[in-house]
């Protein structure tokens, strides 16, 4: 199933054919699928959308100021979550196991400078009665504003900040958080500079993609760099765009990657073959002795890092004239491919 929501406040799904190819080829006429189901409908826009790994939760935040759950099996809203004391929410993520939900957003400051800016994340987790409750809260004032959330397992996520409107001179991070007990602290920063204005994580092989208001791109793997802050040397950047980035999307296999723009475009670039990891190098267990062999250093690691430098676009797609925010990957078992729809 494909899910698509917009600002008119209406959530879509498409119920995709598995046995005739999803796309065109050659000059063919163009495949023709059922009309979506209306699933959901309201007057207020609807900011973002993410589905659970386990695919029976649909969560979206409406107005910046409701998270509202939909139960896929029962087809009706299982849950409304209320963070109007929080306004402007831009990021939305489940966990792997579907068990949490994490949620973020802030406020930019006015120009007379009255409002300062606020920035803010609140994890709820599934309780016994399946309904989600909030675990922990988090707010910084005099921060940039969250723009994208992915959780990394049950106790850490990774946190993209910058501005909602691009600014002569704007600011972002890239941080990894650690919560645990309703508290939560920086456990790195990955990345600082321009505006980060989303981020996509690949879990097999533990790829993060992130992109900024100059049209650049950076890809890194997971648990192979020092913890100092700052960028380092296992983080791959190229120029995606002229334009400014929107959005970065992992293909299925975690070795392409779609980037989209304000200008309507989506590129299609190869960022080279993976290699699953099986243990986190930052972090081993501790007491463990200084002479111990390092998972960083194995093959199959080393080739995947290597592999990762070696960008290459594969493909332009444009048929938009204003920005494109997401897309999405398809498997289809008639195509060479999956191709990012937008």
């Amino acid at each position: 199933r494909l899910f698509a929501a917009s600002r008119q406040g209406s959530v879509l799904s498409w119920q995709l054919p598995s046995e005739r190819a999803l796309f065109s080829r050659n000059g063919a006429p163009a495949p023709t699928f059922d009309p979506p189901e209306l699933i959901y409908q309201n007057q207020k826009s609807i900011h973002a959308l993410t589905a659970s790994p386990d695919e029976r939760w649909l969560a979206w935040i409406c107005d910046s100021d409701t998270v509202l759950i939909w139960d896929l099996r029962e087809n009706e809203l299982s849950q409304r979550l209320q963070i109007d004391r929080l306004k402007g929410s831009p990021a939305i993520d489940f966990s792997e196991d579907s068990s949490s939900l994490i949620v973020g957003g802030g406020i930019e400051p006015d120009p007379s400078g009255v409002r300062k800016a606020v920035s803010w994340v609140v994890v709820y987790e599934r309780d016994a009665t399946k309904q989600f409750v909030e675990t922990m809260t988090r707010r910084w004032s005099g921060r940039p504003v969250v723009r994208a959330l992915k959780l990394l397992d049950d106790k850490r996520f990774v946190c993209a900040r910058g501005q909602l409107v691009r600014a002569e001179s704007s600011v972002g991070h890239l941080e990894i958080w650690n919560f645990s007990n309703g508290v939560a602290s920086v456990e790195r920063q990955l990345d600082s500079g321009q505006s980060i204005n989303a981020l996509d994580y690949h879990r097999p092989s533990r790829r993060l993609a992130w992109c900024d208001d100059l049209g650049v791109a950076s890809v890194r793997t997971l648990g192979t760099g020092p913890t100092a802050p700052g960028r380092s040397a296992d983080t791959v950047q190229f120029r995606a765009s002229p334009n400014k980035t929107t959005g970065v999307r992992f293909s299925p296999d975690g070795n392409e990657l779609a980037v989209m723009t304000t200008k309507g475009g989506v590129s299609l670039w190869q960022i080279g073959e993976t290699s699953i990891q099986t243990e986190d190098p930052d972090n081993a267990s501790p007491g463990a002795p200084e002479s111990a062999e390092k998972p960083e250093a194995t093959p199959a690691l080393t080739r995947a890092l290597l592999s990762a430098r070696r960008i290459e676009q594969l493909a332009e797609y444009r048929g938009h004239r204003d920005t494109v925010t997401d897309a999405v990957f398809i498997d289809s078992t008639k195509s060479d491919r999956a191709r990012p729809q937008e």
